[in-house]
């Protein structure tokens, strides 16, 4: 079994904490939260991106995986 990431708690805590209540965020959300354009994420194919009808979602924990 994989063990998590040190800082991959911390990091879940901390988007929790700004987004209570929500499993997946806008992508317009996670760019503001990076500093970067939501489009360089979304043409970043290894960028964990869901595509629901037509909006575009980052889930909290794939978010916190790859922020640490």
């Amino acid at each position: 079994m994989a063990r998590e990431k040190e800082g991959f708690r911390e990091a879940l805590e901390q988007l929790s904490a700004r987004f209570p209540e929500r499993e997946a965020i806008s992508l317009a959300e996670c760019a503001e939260i990076l500093g970067l354009h939501k489009e360089t994420i979304a043409g970043d194919k290894t960028f964990p991106v869901m595509k629901i009808g037509n909006r575009r979602l980052v889930s909290l924990v794939a978010l916190a995986r790859r922020m640490v």
